[in-house]
């Protein structure tokens, strides 16, 4: 309940999770089902994963970097097209492994796609900014991945000034989710019941007002 504090009041949809190393266990899972059924499928692949990431790691330097309380929401957009901005923030346990899985996967974007995909770090406010470089590829026009790690929590999001927007309202934001009393209401007829393990909110009216703003430029 107390993550709704960190959600914007006109989010468009969020969801509220805590995560534990599940991630990790589906990885193994899955690794070990192929593995039992067929051994050199699974070394096939595992070769193929070392070859392209390097000396980064699928299951420890992203799966299983990803931990605690978790959160991903969406706000209205602020390019031409109208389109939603995503956010998402969750605790990391090593900083340096996901700069270091996410330098690999651009590089072997890169390699495979013949586009240059960089990730490129710069500073906002005193906290390094991560942003992968997409300026080569098409959809660089509505797209600006980018994320920072902050007191061992990634800040992640697909425009860098809705990032940078984000990082400055982290202390104190003027209105949050934890303010709608529709939804505090509702939570609370849950909390009595049993404990909340997850939330996840939409604003359908929103959401359909954006959409057909969107569609309704291209049907005169």
């Amino acid at each position: 309940r107390a993550m709704l504090n960190q959600v914007p009041g006109d989010t468009r949809g969020a969801s509220l999770w805590t995560m534990g190393d599940e991630l990790v266990t589906i990885y193994d899972f899955v690794m070990n089902a192929i593995g039992a059924i067929e051994p050199d499928e699974r070394a096939q692949i595992e070769g193929m994963m070392t070859a392209m990431l390097g000396g980064a790691s699928l299951r420890d330097d992203l799966l299983g970097n990803l931990h605690s309380d978790s959160m991903y929401y969406s706000v209205p957009g602020t390019s031409f097209t109208g389109a939603p901005e995503s956010v998402m923030r969750t605790g990391v346990r090593n900083p340096e492994g996901l700069i270091k899985i996410v330098e690999a996967v651009a590089r072997a974007v890169s390699e495979q796609a013949g586009m240059p995909v960089k990730l490129k770090s710069s500073e906002h406010e005193g906290v390094s900014l991560y942003e992968l470089d997409l300026s080569a590829t098409p959809v660089a026009a509505v797209l600006q991945p980018s994320f920072a790690i902050r007191d061992g929590e990634l800040v992640f999001s697909d425009q860098l000034r809705r990032l940078k927007s984000t990082l400055n309202s982290e202390q104190g934001m003027a209105d949050s989710l934890a303010k709608n009393g529709g939804l505090s209401g509702f939570l609370d007829s849950l909390g009595a019941a049993a404990e909340l393990q997850s939330i996840k909110y939409a604003d359908n009216a929103a959401n359909f007002k954006t959409q057909y703003g969107q569609i309704s430029q291209f049907l005169p």
